[in-house]
């Protein structure tokens, strides 16, 4: 119910809102032996119904502007210890895609899809030197980046449908 109310309520407190970011996330490791109905509610309704229904309400009752969703840099290399997880960013980046031309012209839909940008919370395991490692970068990246990603989108009139890897390549 509340996330139905979400959209009228940031209209009536912003009536010119043009802006919808799909930020919240959970992140967990859970493998798929580990996987059960409850955890992939949780993955899904946080990663792909909330930003689908969100958005559905903000083209209705905004009628033009754009949407950010923020997916993962992982979605193209499929760790299974997080796959829930994954599965869920994986969608919602699909979810970009299908939005992208469902709301087009009116609404531009994009997607930024960070790389290792802040340590990881208690119950996951700091990986970050064999991240950084990995990166051509050779650098944690933050959130300095994903905010220019954000600009860079926001203030690209022709871009729709794209996702922004930010993850030091």
């Amino acid at each position: 119910q509340f996330m139905q109310e979400l959209i009228p309520r940031g209209i009536k407190l912003a009536p010119d809102l043009n802006l919808l970011i799909n930020n919240a996330s959970i992140f967990y490791p859970k493998s798929l032996a580990e996987t059960d109905l409850n955890t992939l509610d949780d993955f899904m309704n946080l990663h792909l119904k909330a930003p689908l229904i969100l958005s559905r309400d903000f083209a209705r009752d905004c009628g033009k502007g754009q949407i950010v969703n923020m997916v993962d840099t992982q979605v193209l290399k499929n760790p299974i210890d997080y796959l829930p997880y994954i599965l869920s960013k994986k969608a919602l980046t699909e979810l970009t895609y299908l939005t992208a031309k469902a709301l087009g012209p009116e609404i531009r839909v994009n997607a930024i899809a960070p790389g290792y940008i802040l340590p990881p919370i208690e119950g996951n395991a700091d990986k970050s030197e064999f991240w950084i490692s990995k990166a051509p970068l050779k650098r944690m990246g933050a959130v300095t980046d994903i905010t220019a990603a954000l600009e860079s989108l926001l203030d690209n009139s022709f871009l729709t449908g794209q996702v922004l890897w930010v993850d030091g390549g």
